[in-house]
């Protein structure tokens, strides 16, 4: 019988009906049928059953969520597979699926973005493109819903951006569960496109009306600041506007839910706002409903303004609520938070800068998928305890109630049930700021704005000037809380917690020790010294927010150390604050004493110093000691801003979570460091690189984190003393350094490794010493400087004790630069100064802060013997023999780059190594190296010190540098050149197109290459 000519296919719901006709069968010209019973679901089966699961996993999309509808569009002959009305709040999301391969799903999705629904007229913005398993069409119907409950999908989104589709990922597909899917479809019933238009709206709004007040009414101006606690000006004014706003925003929103009037309601036939009537109906609600921290605050805001200036702010607020109002805003975002973080006029002493809602979402979604609870148990979800003690606007306490309510819808659940209960005994937050904490409270309330409660625990603490029976002479907000709870000014007098029906002050609450699960926090980063403040005259900037004195600075630093003389002993852990470090060091040892011992999570943002600055070396013993299953994330990126995960900052920031340990538990000491290549550029992206996280085997040592085709980062389990890992894009680069680290040459794509005799830069000789040490003026009790020295140009002369003090990347581009500065003895110190000189001067010198995308040298020689200054510390070997091998070995790239990963990376194209470290860096053991080494060593001196150097982020390009790492390891130390040639080369170009050697210059190999 011959190949088949002709197959029909008959498909119905429940059966194929396949038919056949072959040429050369003696029945030919005749069908056969055959009925195939193979229960067949088509997609339309499938989405009807799709929709029935996910109107289950969100109590608010029953009916909202629709399959196979004619009307849902305006335009006719359009019938989306699956649509999401979105009623509630937010914007609508189209579905579109499609069984796998699914070839034709994306264009059905483009196709209806930019329609309009008929129910609302909102344009379709986003629509989702879902490829379905192909086992679902022979799926029996009676098992459709478990199956799906069990499989996975795969998913796209596009997006409508400037009238242009844009796909999310770029590349490939997101796999997900059910779960997931849901939580997909919720994020994208968020418009960015509204939040950007609205931000716009809300900041031009209180602009204005904030110009209003401060035009017209000194009064109130300065009564407003009284309640603020703020200094009066400006940007006083936008806060409380914002305050205003905000509790207008709710205003709208819930007059669906009780009978109060619309805000427009408030005017008269002249178009003139009554505010008098307004703070009548605000009354109203703060006695007979609820919803203090959304009113109270704003109440007494407004009743401060004279009426007739009143009336312009209420009508150009007004005018606000038309822009803002229909697309319920205030449920989806707190978007008043974002812009109340522009406005804190303390920022600079204050250092609290606005965490990201994406980057939020992030740390959150981590930190809560640790706790080990059932969520099926409502008792377990009530008796959670989750405190932010630094909470700002509520943005990471916000995010942890978005993952909890989550899980609790994924049940099946609904969350408005538990709402009462999460706001008044599961989120804890505290702050110095009382704008702040109102919209904290604020925020958290508007997650079900018709549901009311009594309890809240967010509190505003006290800080700096004495409050009556406090028991203190200052306080120091938060941090006071380190102390033994029972003796605390938070339990005597001095702090405001908010409350649903009111503020209560001084009210006895118990935040104890040893008794939260989760302590998420993105703490202050001020550090009690600094040159900017010691300019104009800040004693401890770290205290000097609040116009607090100087005198209350000192007493608030003693305070500080006093109270960690007490809670240090009855602790059995390692100190974590540093002043060095920070007061979010002293964070650190606060969400350590509130953790349940065993169990409890802590989540923290912190400056990207914490991973390796001496400062913060406590912090890490106490994190990488005392928890285990760490995750430690930074961002391998471009530029200051790019490497951080707050918003309004240029300072680089890294992110933790872990848990701590049981003293029965056995020890995991690894981490997990994870580098992303960009912030998570929205809260649904935030989430998903989340979920990877987690989901990270103990037994995966490394890999890549990808959305759809795209790699947005990758991790490597290390060692707590490994640190080194974060910030680097490449993780070739990663596994080629920790190798080379231990002497072992591992090149990438290289089959071969090779061992190369390495040991500590101390082991050789002995570091210069600290540039204070040369020229510090303070005295000791006989009245001696600390430092022998001046340093004064040379300015022609011939110097007695020559100095190599300062950088000048023009002039040292070759292996020999010249002292350019001269040491100057001081009356009554030559002794001293020879003993420096005796001990110190040498030839060889190495760089302190190495700017790799703008120098060349990591080491370089004098001409003659030199007093190493601040930025170019002398080495002085135990064998002059060994200096011109050691200078040249730290100038190959394998010596630039084991320079690089030993220094601290704070700034892109940039590493520093202090004096402290230097004795730290692994180098060549020129030790090893017999007569016939040397002597070639000293030969290709003599050859490169008249040749010029490209800056170290240029070395994959640069002849001479290229000429010497050859040279050192092939000719020198024998190694297999024809082997070794190609990956050598393509480790040259992997490093220097990291970010943190090249710091953006469009030297790097990416840009110039392509």
């Amino acid at each position: 019988m011959s190949a088949l000519i002709r197959t029909l296919f008959y498909r119905s719901v429940d059966k194929f009906t396949i038919a056949w006709d072959t040429e050369d069968s003696p029945f030919s010209g005749h069908l056969f049928h055959r009925e195939l019973m193979i229960s067949r679901s088509d997609e339309k089966v499938i989405n009807f059953a799709l929709a029935e699961i996910l109107r289950g996993k969100h109590p608010r999309w029953r009916e909202d969520l629709v399959a196979e509808s004619t009307q849902i569009l305006v335009e006719q002959g359009l019938q989306p597979d699956i649509s999401m009305l979105a009623r509630s709040g937010g914007h609508p999301v189209l579905i579109e699926t499609e069984y796998a391969p699914a070839r034709t799903v994306e264009n059905d999705a483009i196709k209806r973005l930019g329609h309009t629904l008929r129910e609302h007229g909102y344009q379709v913005e986003r629509c989702m493109a879902v490829r379905l398993p192909i086992h679902l069409s022979t799926t029996p119907q009676a098992e459709l819903l478990s199956e799906l409950q069990k499989c996975k999908f795969e998913y796209c989104i596009w997006s409508e951006t400037s009238g242009n589709p844009v796909r999310w990922p770029e590349r490939g597909w997101i796999s997900a569960d059910i779960d997931e899917l849901a939580d997909g479809v919720e994020h994208l019933c968020v418009s960015e496109s509204a939040i950007t238009a609205s931000l716009l709206e809300l900041d031009q709004a209180v602009s204005q009306c904030a110009s209003m007040i401060e035009d017209s009414s000194d009064i109130a101006n300065r009564k407003v600041a009284e309640v603020l606690c703020q200094e009066s000006g400006e940007q006083t004014l936008r806060m409380a506007m914002s305050i205003l706003a905000n509790a207008l925003l709710f205003h709208a929103t819930i007059t669906k839910e009780y009978d109060i009037p619309a805000v427009a309601d408030f005017t008269t036939i002249s178009k003139t706002f009554l505010s008098t009537d307004l703070l009548t109906t605000w009354r109203f609600i703060l006695e007979n409903i609820n919803y203090w921290p959304i009113f109270a605050l704003a109440h007494d805001l407004l009743a401060l303004i004279p009426q007739q200036i009143a009336s312009r702010v209420l009508h150009r607020m007004n005018r606000m609520l038309e822009v803002l109002g229909p697309i319920g805003i205030t449920t989806q975002n707190d978007l008043c938070g974002r812009m109340f973080q522009r406005l804190i006029t303390d920022r600079k002493f204050l250092a609290t800068f606005y965490t990201r809602p994406s980057a939020a979402h992030l740390l959150a979604e981590i930190a809560i998928s640790r706790i080990d609870i059932d969520w099926s148990d409502p008792s377990c979800v009530k008796n959670l305890r989750i405190a932010d003690f630094a909470c700002g606007t509520g943005t990471l306490l916000t995010a942890a109630y978005s993952s909890i309510a989550s899980r609790i819808r994924h049940i099946g659940f609904d969350d408005s049930k538990f709402h009462a209960t999460i706001v008044e005994q599961v989120l804890t937050g505290a702050d110095i700021m009382p704008a702040a904490t109102h919209l904290t409270a604020s925020i958290l309330s508007s997650v079900h704005p018709g549901i009311t409660f009594d309890d809240m625990n967010i509190v505003t603490m006290p800080y700096g000037d004495p409050k009556a029976g406090s028991g203190h002479s200052v306080s120091l907000g938060s941090l006071d809380l380190i102390e033994d709870e029972e003796a605390l000014p938070l339990f005597g007098s001095g702090s405001e917690f908010l409350s649903g029906k009111g503020k209560q002050a001084n009210k006895r609450k118990v935040l104890a020790h040893d008794s939260f699960d989760l302590v998420i926090m993105n703490p202050p980063f001020t550090r009690p010294t600094g040159h900017e403040a010691n300019k104009i005259g800040i004693p401890v900037p770290s205290f000097a927010g609040f116009q607090n004195s100087n005198d209350e600075q000192r007493k608030m630093s003693k305070r500080l150390t006093d109270l960690y003389k007490r809670y240090s002993p009855t602790r059995k852990v390692y100190r974590g604050g540093s002043g060095q470090a920070g007061l979010a060091s002293n964070f650190v040892d606060l969400g350590e004493a509130k953790l349940k011992p065993n169990r409890g999570i802590i989540a923290l943002v912190l400056p990207a110093t914490f991973a390796n600055g001496k400062a913060w070396a406590n912090a890490r013993k106490l994190l990488l000691e005392e928890y285990d299953n760490v995750v430690l994330m930074a961002i391998a990126n471009d530029g200051f801003q790019q490497q951080a995960f707050s918003d309004d900052t240029s300072m680089a920031e890294v992110m933790l979570v872990g848990r701590k340990r049981s003293p029965k538990s056995s020890r995991h000491p690894s981490i997990l460091y994870v580098n992303l290549y960009q912030r998570p550029t929205s809260i649904l992206e935030g989430c998903y690189l989340a979920r990877q996280i987690a989901r990270i085997s103990d037994s995966s040592t490394s890999g890549t984190l990808s959305i759809g085709e795209v790699d947005r980062g990758h991790y490597i389990r290390g060692y707590p003393d490994e640190s080194k890992f974060l910030g680097i894009r490449d993780l070739e680069i990663t596994k080629s350094v920790s190798s080379l680290v231990r002497g072992i040459l591992a090149l990438p794509r290289s089959r071969t490794r090779h061992n190369l005799v390495f040991t500590k830069l101390n082991e050789l000789g002995s570091t210069g010493l600290y540039h204070m040490d040369l020229t510090g003026k303070e005295t000791n009790q006989e009245g001696e400087p600390r430092g022998p020295f001046d340093v004064k140009s040379i300015k022609g002369n011939v110097p007695t004790y020559p100095c190599l003090w300062g950088h000048s990347a023009t002039r040292e581009t070759r292996v020999i630069v010249n002292p350019d500065s001269e040491c100057v003895v001081r009356k009554n110190c030559n002794e001293r100064a020879l003993k420096i000189w005796d001990g110190t001067a040498t030839k060889l010198h190495f760089n302190r802060d190495f700017g790799l995308a703008s120098q060349a040298l990591s080491a370089c020689f004098t001409s003659e013997k030199s007093i190493g200054g601040r930025a170019w510390p002398n080495f002085k070997c135990k064998s002059e023999s060994w200096d011109i091998p050691l200078l040249l070995w730290a100038n190959t790239t394998l010596g630039l780059i084991l320079f690089w990963w030993t220094g601290t990376r704070q700034q892109p194209g940039r590493t520093s190594v202090s004096i402290t470290t230097l004795p730290e860096l692994p180098v060549l053991d020129v030790r090893a190296l017999n007569d016939k080494q040397l002597t070639q060593l000293n030969k290709a001196f003599d050859y490169i010190k008249e040749r010029q150097l490209l800056p170290g982020n240029e070395s994959y390009r640069d002849e001479t540098r290229i000429w010497l790492d050859q040279f050192v390891l092939f000719d020198v130390l024998g190694l297999p050149k024809n082997e070794l040639m190609e990956p050598l080369n393509l480790l040259r170009r992997k490093w220097s197109n990291e970010p943190s050697v090249h710091g953006g210059k469009k030297t790097r190999p990416s840009v110039v290459e392509n």
